[in-house]
């Protein structure tokens, strides 16, 4: 039997030097393409996996499994081959082991999706589970489409997923809500857990992990925290690019198309963190011993059909929406096609104010000050009131509802996050202090300025 003849791949053709590029086009028609370069790295595709070439003896190795390698020296040497290799490649900013719809041109996908198809498997998905109401089946598509959305970075809201835990005799545990999260992302290479009470250097750490290049969902899970307020977090899911240092390799970065989740039962959020959140809610599920398999097998053995399912929801005609939040895009690519997109973001829009600690907390400060404004004087109203509060005066009013206030720093700072709507700062003569002003108040007169007295013990 006679052996097939075999391709040769060389630095010369007939005694003519051949260059780098001359040479990768012969490579790249001998292996069918298999040669890319993802975030500055030369990489070796072959099907649907991504192998990093790090070596010339890897490169060589692997072109000589489609070609006889000869080489000759008073040409182009092979380690030269290999350090210019990545420049005559296909570029690509990162890889993907599944799709985004639509694609971002700066991926390379492994695997090409199947055609937009109705299977009914997104649904099957979401029926395992026990939402609170039925927009939230609905939201929670909305998640799970939001893992395969291919739109801008930093443009995806942060989930947290939740329960009517005052209701409930378990207090929101048990709902499933990172069950939910992590059975559903693994659609799409699982989650990168982020905890907070680990350093920013450490969370960006997990972030730009080898491990964690093919993951699309950071998760907070069991947030433990009254009045959650984290610069770190809100930015993470706002900026276009994640940048931070990358253990044993220096300075790294990914675009972020990373869709954040939060679990917690109770969300008392700052005005910053509720703002960029979609709150889905959860009940009490009815109890099985098989129900985690069936649910498992249904993701593994189905998920062709159930991302068919996602590519046929993300290219639906979209609805009109009436009014928008603040995460316009994601609401015009993905809830408008989702049924009933206005009434969705009008629960956002509510669930936001509830768990908004910041708005809480304003309207407290509110009516415990219009407390103290009428029991100062007899028949005042606070509606009505135009008065000059001396800084004394209102810092002895606010330690009545929180003692730890003991500085005139600390009241201006409530001030400004809580009252700056009826109370502005002013000075008058030697005396400095805070105008209060009704909703109604006459402003065209000089405030009156409250007496402040000192009860003196003999």
């Amino acid at each position: 039997m006679s052996t097939p003849i075999r391709s040769k791949f060389s630095n010369t053709s007939n005694d003519v030097k051949l260059s780098i590029e001359q040479m990768m086009k012969h490579a790249q028609a001998v292996s069918k393409n298999a040669l890319v370069c993802v975030s500055d790295q030369l990489c070796w595709v072959s099907d649907g996996e991504l192998t990093p070439i790090t070596s010339t003896p890897e490169l060589f190795a692997r072109v000589n499994h489609f070609a006889d390698i000869e080489w000759k020296r008073n040409a182009v040497t092979k380690d030269e081959f290999f350090a210019g290799a990545k420049h005559y490649v296909p570029r690509f900013a990162w890889s993907s082991d599944t799709p985004h719809f639509p694609p971002i041109p700066s991926v390379l996908y492994l695997n090409p999706p199947r055609k937009a198809e109705k299977t009914g498997k997104l649904d099957a998905l979401v029926a395992r589970f026990d939402p609170a109401t039925d927009q939230d089946r609905v939201l929670m598509k909305a998640f799970i489409l939001t893992l395969f959305w291919g739109g801008p970075c930093g443009k995806r809201p942060a989930f947290t997923f939740t329960s009517d835990a005052g209701s409930d005799k378990h207090k929101g545990r048990g709902t499933g809500k990172t069950t939910f999260t992590e059975l559903s992302s693994k659609l799409v290479g699982g989650t990168m857990a982020i905890r907070t009470s680990v350093s920013t250097d450490r969370a960006l750490a997990v972030l730009l992990s080898p491990s964690a290049k093919n993951k699309r969902v950071g998760l907070f899970d069991n947030l433990k925290a009254f009045r959650f307020s984290s610069d770190f977090f809100e930015s993470l899911v706002t900026c276009e690019e994640i940048n931070g240092h990358r253990l044993h390799h220096g300075h790294a970065s990914r675009p972020n198309y990373v869709t954040y989740a939060v679990t917690v039962n109770g969300a008392s959020y700052s005005k910053d963190m509720a703002e960029r959140s979609v709150v889905i809610k959860l009940k009490q599920p009815k109890r099985s011993g098989t129900w985690y398999a069936k649910t498992l097998k249904l993701i593994e053995e189905h998920s062709d059909e159930i991302i068919a399912d996602v590519r046929w929801h993300l290219t639906r005609k979209k609805k009109a929406i009436e009014k928008y939040d603040r995460w316009e895009v994601w609401c015009d690519d993905v809830l408008a096609r989702l049924p009933a997109p206005d009434s969705l973001i009008e629960l956002l829009d509510k669930r936001r104010k509830e768990i908004d600690e910041d708005d809480q907390a304003s309207a407290d400060y509110v009516q415990h000050v219009e407390a103290c404004i009428r029991s100062h004087g007899s028949g005042m109203k606070p509606d009505t009131a135009h008065v000059f509060i001396p800084s004394p005066m209102l810092l002895k009013w606010l330690q009545l509802l929180n003692p730890e206030i003991r500085t005139s720093g600390q009241v201006s700072g409530i001030v400004t996050q809580h009252l700056s709507h009826r109370i502005k700062n002013q000075r008058r003569a030697a005396v400095r202090g805070y105008v209060w002003t009704g909703k109604t108040a006459n402003t065209q007169s000089q405030p009156t300025m409250l007496e402040y007295k000192v009860k003196t013990h003999q």
